[in-house]
């Protein structure tokens, strides 16, 4: 378990933390690639942090996910009964961004879709005076491209959906226009539209059902 209990920390005598922290977000194995800087209080648990990832990035949380460092998993027992009957996770909502910080947890992955497997490489960072924070919210303050579509097969297949997609000759070209039945542009990214969705997430838990609300308004949303 990373969360320690207060009397473990006051016998550790651990370091304080600072109320937000920088966290650098990249999309594994994307060129050019897919990112995301995000400040974050460190007060949040992983299970607001997944809320935040999905908001941010483009997801729409139709998949289950994991925080994984190493041997550590750190998950959602309510979506994720497996894990956590065989006693191999730990549970998100339990688990601060302060509590990986403070041991020593600074690079970790986040990982959505287990068929597809997209692997989000997380890195937190200081937060540095010229950030003004924001009490109990996430603001994005940077992002390059657009977020893969759900259920595009992963890197391999996001790659052919981006080839297939922006070629009119390709005989796939209209049978994949018919699935994806939406504009898509792999280099837009809007910083304003994410900072407003991002704005709506409750503190200090996320329901699904909430989460949902917010991710079906920011799709529904042309800016």
């Amino acid at each position: 378990m990373i969360r320690l209990s207060q009397s473990d920390d006051a016998a550790a005598g651990r370091r304080s933390v600072a109320a937000f922290c920088v966290v650098e977000v990249k999309l594994a194995w994307c060129e050019p690639p897919i990112t995301r800087r995000l400040l974050v209080p460190t007060a949040a648990n992983l299970g607001w942090m997944h809320a935040v990832l999905q908001t941010a990035m483009g997801w729409e949380d139709e998949h289950l996910h994991v925080f994984r460092a190493g041997k550590i998993c750190i998950g959602d027992p309510k979506r994720d009964e497996y894990q956590f009957t065989s006693g191999s996770a730990s549970d998100e909502h339990t688990v601060t961004l302060a509590d990986c910080i403070q041991s020593d947890l600074k690079r970790f992955e986040y990982v959505y879709d287990f068929g597809d497997t997209w692997k989000h490489q997380l890195v937190l960072k200081r937060m540095t005076k010229a950030m003004v924070p924001i009490e109990k919210r996430a603001v994005c303050l940077a992002g390059e491209r657009a977020c893969p579509p759900e259920d595009s097969g992963g890197f391999p297949g996001y790659m052919r959906f981006v080839e297939v997609l922006g070629n009119p000759e390709h005989p796939e070209h209209d049978e994949l226009r018919e699935w994806f039945d939406r504009p898509f542009d792999p280099e837009f990214f809007s910083l304003e539209k994410t900072n407003r969705f991002l704005a709506r997430l409750p503190w200090p838990n996320v329901s699904p059902a909430a989460l949902t609300r917010i991710l079906r308004a920011r799709d529904k949303s042309a800016t």
